[in-house]
């Protein structure tokens, strides 16, 4: 998490969100950026309010104390996703307005946001969103985040862009406008899915050793690669209670590569959608982004599988967790509020506040 002191001045307030199953992303125009965990705790009974003071807590503070709370993750697959419950819409609708009530800062006056949604957020999901977002901003752009990332990139066109998240990983291709659905591919082995495998081939290659699936997102986060390790995966662990040293690197590198056949037969694919004079340029704009873009040694694996294609640059975005929020807000910033409707995807209401 990182938060900027605020900065006031007179003109209308400007967010950027980037709405992950993982994460949620905030940036505004006033410097302010925050990275809070998707996900929403209620106490499980009375001690637990008791503990904890209130009623319901959000990101880092639900995880710290996830063992007294039921945990929601409303963002999975989609904002109030389709089939998802009362409690689902719930804790989406106090978890955007946290994170909206954090990014104000106690500034009153008009509130803006343009808003990036996973690329595969159903109609009826994003159709929540927009409803949700009518609580609590004056205007508001709801965009495909692979769109908002190429805009933050300054690649609107010509260019790939493979978004790994937790829930899935998006393939994108970038050509001049929001991407249609035949510009994607979305799959659904990502960073979650690497998690689940690591747990799974530790417990069954150390015998006596449990791990559970935060620890294995624990180590993939710290340790993560593929190729040649940068040095060996050794944790500390506990079979029956006792600790010792264990050595993960070959399960972690065997778990992170089996991502890349898919990652590149979609490119391979989306490559072939741009006109055949645009295709070198293409191959040298190809952008990893997302937590899983982290993983060391990705960039340069995916360009090896493509170079059959002609020359590949493959680089990671900095700052891979605030990608999308970044060019949410840029957006919002050269495209005045005013004109969003035009674009057929705002909603222009009357100032409410949180």
């Amino acid at each position: 998490m990182v938060m900027s002191e605020p900065s006031h001045d007179n003109s209308p307030l400007l967010l950027g969100i980037k709405l992950g199953t993982a994460c949620t992303a905030v940036v505004s125009s006033r410097g302010y950026r925050r990275l809070t965990p998707s996900v929403v705790g209620y106490p499980r009974d009375i001690i637990a309010v008791r503990m904890l003071g209130k009623t319901q807590v959000f990101g880092d503070e639900a995880l710290a104390h996830k063992s007294a709370l039921a945990l929601y993750h409303p963002l999975r697959d989609g904002l109030a996703q389709d089939g998802g419950g009362k409690h689902d819409y719930n804790a989406a609708f106090e978890l955007l307005q946290q994170v909206i009530s954090e990014a104000r800062q106690d500034e009153a006056g008009d509130l803006s946001a343009v808003i990036g949604v996973p690329a595969r957020t159903s109609h009826t999901a994003r159709a929540a969103l927009q409803h949700l977002v009518e609580q609590f901003c004056r205007s508001a752009l709801i965009l495909p985040e692979p769109y908002l990332i190429a805009h933050h990139l300054n690649c609107l066109a010509n260019g790939l862009i493979v978004d790994i998240g937790a829930g899935h990983v998006t393939v994108c291709a970038v050509k001049g406008a929001a991407p249609l659905p035949q510009d994607q591919a979305v799959l659904p082995r990502a960073g979650d899915y690497l998690d689940q495998q690591l747990l799974a081939m530790v417990n069954q290659h150390h015998q006596g050793v449990r791990i559970s699936l935060p620890q294995a997102r624990q180590i993939k986060e710290q340790y993560a690669f593929v190729g040649e390790p940068p040095e060996p995966v050794q944790v500390t662990l506990r079979a029956k209670g006792k600790p010792g040293l264990y050595d993960l690197t070959d399960e972690l590198g065997t778990v992170c590569a089996s991502i890349i056949p898919e990652i590149t037969e979609q490119l391979a694919a989306l490559l072939q959608s741009f006109d055949p004079e645009d295709q070198e340029t293409v191959l040298e704009h190809i952008y990893l982004t997302g937590g899983g873009s982290r993983i060391r040694g990705l960039a340069s694996k995916i360009g090896e599988a493509l170079s059959e294609y002609g020359s590949v640059s493959v680089s990671c975005v900095e700052e891979p967790e605030y990608a999308g929020a970044l060019g949410a807000l840029q957006l919002a910033t050269e495209l005045p509020p005013a004109d969003w409707r035009e674009f057929g995807l705002a909603s222009r209401l009357p100032e409410t506040g949180i």
